[in-house]
């Protein structure tokens, strides 16, 4: 028998919200466990429900291996789909820099965007 509960719809509902150090509030789940408890179980040696995190029940994962985590930094720069990103400070995060669209022209589409380089990864 399964030690984790059967998925109840319910799960989805948000209860509320808390408050990050970084970034805005996060919603919390009506979960069967608390995250206390959820954490606990990962160091009792138990499988919990879901990943912990110190920060928080869900997080963001974001590293260096991805172009678009680096071009959407402050600096800016260009993402595996060859889109030129730029920090806005104003609004606290990277747009596609004004006046350089990798598609000018919608019809051409097909034609100018191609899938990332994925080869950079190999």
């Amino acid at each position: 028998m399964s030690s984790f509960p059967k998925f109840d719809p319910k799960e989805l509902e948000i209860t509320g919200q808390v408050e990050q150090m970084f970034g805005p509030p996060v919603d919390v789940f009506n979960t069967p466990i608390t995250p206390r408890e959820n954490t606990l179980r990962l160091y009792q040696g138990k499988t919990p429900l879901w990943a912990p995190f110190s920060t928080g029940d869900y997080t963001v994962l974001s590293c260096d291996v991805d172009p678009e985590m680096i071009a959407r930094r402050p600096g800016g720069g260009i993402d595996g789909y060859g889109v030129e990103w730029e920090y806005v400070d104003e609004v606290g995060g990277a747009m596609v820099r004004p006046g350089a669209p990798k598609c000018p022209d919608i019809p051409l589409f097909l034609r100018e965007v191609q899938a990332g380089r994925l080869h950079i990864f190999l």
